[in-house]
């Protein structure tokens, strides 16, 4: 498995590609030119693999080239991986200077500007709650917080539950896509994207790559997977993870192709 070197330097050595709505806060950055032009090994079935840790996940491309060019396509997957780094740092709850953190943060408040990213992510959250008649809620969060899963934590009690559920309400997410802004109508209500941003960062990486002329290839972001084109002609195996392995194995594999 090849993890690509430009990706591990996109944090340290050029300008900011994606712009969030906070401006000072710290994007993910780009390789430099001299890096862009390395290829990464081409493996035996015309595919290039690499995979990397972000959105608490490892997430993966795995893209077929057959005879093309390697360095072209190493460039593309380096693209698709930062943007869904980019993804990440407008729309994770987990850290500290994201747009959602921030929307999150001042809940209850005047309008918030935020990434058009975001306003998209959450217009999208709407519409499903909306059909679903609110059990998928990205509200959830305030409530959801009270939850622990670190060793011996505990379970809340049903008095902390009931005080912070009249804060779950998809209803209550106000959004200007217009003027890129949000809000979010209660103090204390709080957004959990872990439902649907990976999944919109896993779809925007597939759309990059295949916008770069590389249709053959699957993106996965912790069991998100866009699988686009096929291997060479062949379906894609995609595995099904044994959840009782402890070593990655599986429990079958399902044969894709689109």
């Amino acid at each position: 498995m090849v993890s690509l070197l430009t990706l591990l330097a996109c944090r340290s050595n050029t300008e900011p590609q994606g712009q969030g709505a906070s401006g000072g806060d710290e994007q993910p950055r780009r390789a430099d030119r001299q890096e862009e032009q390395i290829a990464a090994p081409v493996r035996d079935d015309g595919t290039i693999f690499a995979d990397a840790e972000m959105m608490g996940t490892r997430v993966s491309i795995n893209l077929w080239i057959g005879g093309g060019d390697a360095v072209k396509a190493t460039k593309a997957i380096n693209d698709a991986m930062f943007e869904m780094a980019r993804i990440e740092s407008i729309a994770s709850e987990w850290r500290a200077d994201t747009d959602l953190s921030r929307l999150n943060a001042h809940a209850g408040e005047g309008p918030q500007k935020v990434a058009p990213e975001l306003v998209e992510i959450l217009a999208r959250a709407r519409e499903v709650s909306a059909d679903t008649g609110g059990l998928f809620d990205v509200s959830f969060y305030g409530v959801g917080q009270l939850w622990s899963f670190k060793p011996g934590a505990q379970p809340p009690g049903r008095e902390a539950i009931a005080e912070r559920l009249p804060l779950v309400d998809w209803r209550g997410i106000e959004l200007d896509a217009a003027g890129r802004r949000g809000r979010l109508a209660r103090s204390g209500m709080k957004l959990g994207l872990g439902a649907i941003a990976k999944g919109y960062a896993v779809d925007r990486a597939s759309a990059l790559l295949r916008a770069r002329d590389f249709p053959h290839h699957i993106v996965e972001g912790g069991g998100d997977t866009y699988v686009s084109g096929t291997k060479g002609g062949a379906s894609w195996m995609v595995g099904i993870q044994d959840p009782d392995s402890s070593g990655g194995g599986t429990v079958g594999a399902l044969p894709v192709r689109s």
